[in-house]
C-alpha cells in the first residue's frame, strides 16, 4: 500500500494518527492519545521524580538503619567485651598482689637466723604455688578471649568460604587431637563413632575443624571429671549430621535460646568454671552458617547435652582432598 502518515492533534482533545492511502486517497484518524491520558502524560515527570525522591528516602532510610545496628552491635561487643576482660584482670591483679604477701612471709622466715617455723613456710610456699596455677589459668582464658574476639571479627567479614570435598572423618580426628590433652586431665573419656566408609562433604577444611574443636572444647569444659563425651556421624537422604554428645551440666531450656550469642555464658557454668570466652559457640553458629547448615541442641539438666549439626549433602561421586 502507498501512503503517507502523519501525526497531529487539537487543543484540548488529544493526540491523533491520520493515515493516507493512496488511490483513492481515503483517509482515518485514530486516536492514540486522549484527553485524560495526555494530562497524565503531562504529569509523568512529577511522578517519576517523586517515585525516585521516594526510593533514595527509602534507601537513605534502610542505610540509617543499619549504620545505627552496626553502632549498636559494635557497643554491645565491646561491654561485653570489657566485663569479660575485666574478671581475669581483676583476679590476677588480686594474685598478685598476694603472690607478693607470701614471699616477704617466706624471706622473712628464710632470712631468720634461726629458721624454725618450717611448717609456715610450707604452707606459704603451697599457697605461692596455688596462686601461680591460677595466674597460668587466667593468662590462658585471656588468650582464648583474645583469639576468638579476632576469630569472630574474622568471620563476620566472610561472606563465603572456599568449600572443597573433604572426607570429614578425618577433620574430625584432626579437631580431636586438639582436645585429647584436657579430657585426659579430666579422666574423660572422648570417643568418635568412625564410620567404617568416607563420609565426603563440601567444606572449609580449617573453618570446620574449628566447628568441631570448640564443640568439643565446650563439651569438655562443662562435663565433670569422669564425664564422657562422644561424636557420631550419620547420612540422611539430603543432609550428614554431625553431633557431639556429653554427660555434663546440661542446659536449662529457657536459656537454649541464648546460647549462640556473643558472650553469653549459662548461669551454672558461670558458677562452674571461669576459663571459658563465652564467644565459642558463636563462632559454631557463624562458621555453619557459612557451610550452609544448621545447629541444633538437645539438653537436660544434669543430664547432659547433645549438639547436632546438619551439613547440605554433595551430589555426585568426588576424590575427597582429606585423607
Amino acid at each position: 500500500v502507498v501512503g503517507r502518515c502523519e501525526i497531529g492533534g487539537s487543543r484540548g482533545h488529544g493526540i491523533f494518527l491520520s493515515t493516507r492511502s493512496g488511490w483513492g486517497q481515503a483517509s482515518r484518524r485514530i486516536a492514540i492519545v486522549d484527553r485524560s491520558e495526555l494530562q497524565y502524560l503531562k504529569l509523568l515527570p512529577i511522578i517519576v521524580t517523586n517515585a525516585l525522591k521516594r526510593k533514595q528516602a527509602e534507601q537513605e532510610a534502610g542505610d540509617l538503619m543499619r549504620e545505627r545496628m552496626r553502632r549498636e552491635t559494635l557497643q554491645n561487643f565491646i561491654r561485653d567485651a570489657s566485663h569479660d576482660l575485666r574478671t581475669p584482670l581483676s583476679t590476677l591483679g588480686t594474685s598478685l598482689y598476694l603472690m607478693e604477701r607470701y614471699i616477704q612471709e617466706i624471706e622473712a622466715i628464710a632470712l631468720a637466723p634461726a629458721p624454725t617455723n618450717v611448717e609456715k613456710l610450707k604452707q606459704l610456699t603451697d599457697k605461692a604455688l596455688e596462686r601461680c596455677r591460677m595466674l597460668g589459668e587466667h593468662r590462658n582464658q585471656l588468650e582464648q578471649i583474645i583469639v576468638d574476639m579476632l576469630e569472630i571479627v574474622k568471620i563476620e567479614n566472610v561472606s563465603s568460604l572456599e568449600m572443597k570435598p573433604h572426607d570429614i572423618r578425618y577433620l574430625v580426628e584432626v579437631a580431636m587431637e586438639s582436645a585429647w590433652q584436657r579430657a585426659v586431665t579430666k579422666s574423660q573419656t572422648l570417643n568418635f563413632d568412625k564410620p567404617a566408609e568416607p563420609i565426603i562433604l563440601e567444606a572449609s577444611a580449617q573453618e570446620f575443624v574449628t566447628i568441631i574443636r570448640n564443640l568439643l572444647k565446650n563439651a569438655i569444659e562443662y562435663t565433670a571429671n569422669g564425664g564422657a563425651i562422644r561424636i557420631h556421624t550419620k547420612i540422611s537422604e539430603a543432609q550428614v549430621l554431625l553431633s557431639v554428645s556429653d554427660t555434663g551440666i546440661g542446659i536449662p531450656a529457657n536459656e537454649i535460646q541464648f546460647i549462640f550469642n556473643r558472650f553469653y555464658r549459662v548461669e551454672q557454668a558461670r558458677t562452674m568454671s571461669n576459663s571459658g570466652s563465652g564467644l565459642g559457640l558463636a563462632i559454631v553458629k557463624q562458621l555453619v552458617d557459612l557451610h550452609h547448615g544448621k545447629i541444633a541442641v538437645e539438653s537436660e539438666v544434669g543430664i547432659g547435652s547433645t549438639f547436632t549439626v546438619y551439613f547440605p549433602r554433595m551430589v555426585g561421586d568426588y576424590a575427597p582432598l582429606s585423607q
